[in-house]
């Protein structure tokens, strides 16, 4: 299973999602969506807690100082592989991101507000996975 975390409320391809029919089918929608509580720093625990077993490995893309919390916070819970490393004003290529194969969820901030900086993926995460 692939978990899409924390995507900005504007992006049209969140829209998309938040759009799909909720239905208990997974023909009619291949997503599993789960619309939790909490600002970021509260998700950074409750979304290992829930969406992780004792020996699972998570995928973090750490592009600045929420996305490091974020994998510190899981590593109390969780195998965390940082499969990418930016430099606060960038993502790395999507070539030199190292993803685990068994891997619960891909974590991904786009917006790191602390450095000021609002990062951009050129493809849906969809297309990413």
């Amino acid at each position: 299973m692939r978990t899409l975390l924390r995507p900005h409320n504007n992006a049209s391809w969140f829209l998309g999602i938040w759009h799909l029919p909720r239905t208990p089918s997974a023909s009619a929608c291949p997503l599993q969506v789960l619309f939790l509580q909490g600002g970021a720093s509260a998700q950074f625990a409750a979304v290992p807690l829930n969406l992780t077993a004792e020996g699972d490995t998570v995928d973090h893309i750490v592009t600045g100082a929420w996305s490091k919390k974020a994998a510190e916070e899981a590593r109390k819970y969780c195998t965390v592989n940082v499969a990418a490393k930016g430099d606060n004003v960038s993502v790395p290529q999507r070539s030199s991101w190292q993803l685990s194969s068994d891997a619960t969820y891909v974590h991904y901030c786009d917006n790191e507000t602390i450095q000021v900086r609002r990062l951009h993926i050129r493809q849906s995460p969809r297309s990413m996975l």
